[in-house]
């Protein structure tokens, strides 16, 4: 059975986050999800109190027993679902709010946090205040929810440790990885999917770190070396343009000439002759 409310949205502008809906899942062996994205600005926090479940991150899968949660940021792919043989006993909660990421910090940002806890019967009681107050049915609660869920966020992170994940040194040596294949790979028709195996995460999960970790997304790092690789055949063979272009993984040379003079503010041919580059012969056709 999954037992849910969805509570009336408050109209005040300066709350810190405010619940959507929350719900008691029980005797649901099927109860399982598989969204590809969720809404945006929208958080999911899940919490087992019996019972045994699963949930898939971008490197692992993880089982879930009693003390087991994990909290699902805004526009991330979610992949959990209860036990067949012991299906779980769980709360949920769905919440948004712009001040939600900042209590947060950089929990459920990039990845889902999945966590244990000791303190299961505190961390109910805070699900059940929620549950009960929406029986109430009264507007004039919205404070107490949005104090709630600030209590049941702030309880959480002081009572519980994450159970998945690697390190910041490991993420970045994974990035780094295929940031170098990358670079010796660049005239090929790389597509991130690839780059992200060789990190051994999901595209969109390795597209989030890459980010994060090189200040660039995948595409602009391939156009980056690609260009690098160009400069190199002007300024070093007599190659024609048409014939750069196809070395470094271009589309065409027209597309090549479009990109590199809007990123040098000058045409391929005016760079090599700018730098007034002599080479033994002349340009192919």
């Amino acid at each position: 059975m999954n037992d849910y409310k969805y509570l009336i949205q408050s109209e005040f502008p300066r709350l810190i986050g405010y619940p959507i809906a929350i719900g008691h899942v029980y005797d649901e062996p099927e109860h399982s999800i598989r969204r590809i994205i969720h809404p945006s600005f929208t958080y999911n926090i899940h919490f087992i109190v019996k019972g045994k479940g699963y949930i898939k991150t971008s490197t692992e899968m993880i089982p879930l027993k009693a003390g087991n949660g994990f909290l699902y940021g805004c526009d991330q792919a979610q992949y959990f679902g209860s036990d067949l043989e012991e299906p779980w006993e769980a709360w949920w909660i769905f919440f948004k709010g712009k001040g939600i990421q900042n209590v947060l910090g950089n929990i459920g940002k990039n990845e889902a946090w999945v966590f244990t806890t000791d303190a299961i019967s505190r961390i109910e009681a805070i699900f059940i205040r929620i549950f009960e107050l929406t029986k109430q049915d009264k507007s004039t609660n919205e404070a107490q929810y949005a104090v709630l869920l600030y209590e049941l966020i702030v309880e959480m992170q002081l009572h519980s440790k994450q159970i998945n994940g690697i390190t910041p040194i490991q993420a970045s040596e994974k990035i780094n990885k295929s940031a170098e294949y990358i670079q010796k790979n660049c005239s090929k028709n790389i597509m991130l999917e690839q780059a992200a195996e060789i990190s051994g995460f999901s595209p969109s999960y390795f597209s989030r770190m890459f980010r994060q970790l090189k200040g660039k997304t995948f595409v602009e790092y391939l156009f980056e070396n690609r260009l690098k690789l160009a400069k190199k055949y002007l300024l070093t063979t007599n190659l024609s343009i048409k014939r750069i272009a196809f070395e470094t993984g271009f589309a065409s040379s027209n597309y090549f000439i479009e990109k590199f003079r809007k990123q040098e503010q000058i045409t391929p041919s005016q760079f090599r002759e700018t730098l007034k580059v002599k080479f033994g012969g002349r340009s192919e056709n």
